[in-house]
């Protein structure tokens, strides 16, 4: 089977928490809000192409690591070739860093583990938006809205206790395997 190159971009701390004005203001004061690099990381969707990236030669794994990717699978609901629109922003940012770091790392004559380069690029590049309504996610709230504030929220500092399941234990686990 041919491996999908595809990624999709994780929101460490979820949009809907940045709607709350004085949780977005937090994140503003220390550097995490909106599109800022430490609020997301780019996930493969195909649990084949993290295992070739682990078979390869250490050097991959770490210029894929310095481009802002993490190493457990995750599915938007986008199909192969399609992104939510709302992660364009920081998709380019790490197709950016991918092509930035390509003089940092060399990759000329190293065990890649079945990972190939020119395939990847080619696929991200080709990656089109659309609207979240058809990847099955619910749209981001907009910036101009005014959520109620839960006083609940402001005993826990990370604002997690408004986050439920998967929502609340995938940041943790993104850092633990970065």
């Amino acid at each position: 089977m041919v491996p999908s190159y595809d990624f999709d971009i994780q929101w460490l701390i979820p949009r809907e928490v940045e709607a709350d004005p004085a949780i977005g203001k937090l994140l503003r004061d220390v550097g995490l809000y909106g599109n800022s690099r430490g609020n997301y990381i780019a996930l493969f969707r195909d649990p084949q192409v993290i295992a070739m990236v682990e078979r390869a030669d250490p050097v991959l794994r770490e210029f894929l690591k310095a481009s802002g990717f993490g190493f457990i699978p995750y599915q938007s609901g986008a199909p192969e070739g399609y992104f939510p629109a709302v992660d364009e922003s920081a998709r380019k940012d790490v197709i950016a860093r991918l092509v930035d770091n390509l003089e940092r790392f060399d990759l000329k004559g190293v065990d890649l583990g079945g990972f190939d380069v020119a395939v990847f690029f080619r696929v991200i590049t080709r990656g089109q938006p659309m609207a979240e309504s058809d990847t099955g996610r619910e749209p981001a709230p907009a910036a101009a809205r005014t959520p109620h504030v839960d006083p609940d929220l402001f005993a826990t500092p990370t604002g997690f206790a408004k986050l439920t399941g998967r929502n609340r234990v995938m940041p943790l686990m993104v850092l633990a395997l970065a």
